[in-house]
């Protein structure tokens, strides 16, 4: 058990000098002690086989794929010394449990942790009215390291600095089902962090309205969350903000598919005003050049019970430079 005890460089050092085919079999039993069933784990180094089940001690099984430094698994089950898994993209099969290694330790044993937290520079801090019963209060984001870039979860503090509640833990190696509002994360594949925090459309809680990430010029979708007295909840997930008629100036969040070709659309909140006011950036995809030239501009819109409704331009509708 020594060995787990090692600093992260050290500890890093050793899965490289090793490898987990070579490891002895008290760090075997070390390793299985340390997975649970439910639990995601990385494969430690290269060529790991991922089999079927069968055989003396799953040795001769089939081999149906492999396993690699840095890719994850979710435990399904255990037996003795080998561990049933779904790997990320969905197959299914059993691995030694010597090569692998639960996600948290693993993060910590690189050589640069923070690649697996959001940028410092991203707001973590915002002051808030949380209502008549706990006045004026904090609502802060708590890192979360994952694989993907980082998460954080949500904590309300009072003036005095109490914890009032504490957000879910948002899994995000979950691929089946959509990420939770009431988590952040800064995946690089996009983004999902408070743009606004405020009291948006005169109501009477504090709400926070921040974007499903996403890689792409397109249509945008937010998540939006409100304060109820007690605890944030979701108001809606995954609804764009969308002109409607086209040259209106009324926005309606709304669920949006299809292509971007002649859509108007709110593509990121910049800055609460307050009073129900937000500055926006706002994109358009020209139908007269068929869709290729990208249209930017920035607005101030106020909120409306169905949406947001433009107040003035900020900078009128140009081609994207």
């Amino acid at each position: 058990m020594a060995y787990f005890a090692a600093s992260g460089a050290v500890f890093r050092r050793l899965l490289l000098a090793v490898g987990c085919v070579a490891a002895l079999l008290p760090m075997t039993i070390a390793w299985g002690q340390l997975l649970q069933p439910g639990q995601v784990a990385v494969s430690v180094d290269n060529g790991n086989n991922l089999r079927a089940a069968g055989g003396r001690d799953h040795k001769t099984a089939r081999i149906l794929g492999t396993l690699d430094a840095g890719e994850w698994v979710r435990i399904l089950g255990l037996e003795n010394a080998w561990a049933e898994v779904e790997r990320y993209d969905g197959k299914r099969g059993v691995v030694h449990v010597k090569c692998l290694v639960p996600v948290e330790q693993y993060i910590a044993a690189q050589n640069d942790p923070g690649e697996f937290r959001c940028a410092r520079e991203m707001p973590r801090r915002f002051e808030a009215d949380l209502g008549p019963d706990a006045g004026q209060g904090v609502i802060a984001l708590e890192d979360v390291p994952d694989l993907f870039g980082g998460g954080a979860r949500i904590r309300v503090l009072s003036g005095s600095g109490d914890t009032l509640w504490l957000g879910p833990v948002g899994d995000v190696y979950d691929v089946r089902g959509p990420a939770t509002p009431l988590f952040f994360y800064c995946h690089h594949s996009g983004v999902s962090w408070p743009e606004l925090v405020g009291n948006l459309d005169g109501g009477a809680q504090v709400e926070i309205l921040a974007p499903i990430g996403q890689s792409d010029v397109s249509v945008s979708a937010f998540n939006r969350i409100r304060w109820n007295g007690k605890a944030f909840e979701p108001v809606f997930a995954g609804l764009s903000l969308v002109e409607s008629p086209k040259g209106s100036g009324n926005f309606v969040f709304e669920p949006y598919k299809g292509n971007s070709l002649g859509v108007r659309w709110v593509m990121s909140f910049i800055k609460w005003r307050g009073q129900g006011v937000a500055e926006a950036d706002i994109n358009e995809y020209g139908e007269k050049t068929g869709g290729t030239e990208l249209l930017v501009g920035k607005a101030a819109l106020r909120f409306t019970s169905k949406g947001a409704q433009l107040v003035d331009w900020i900078e009128p509708m140009r081609a994207a430079p």
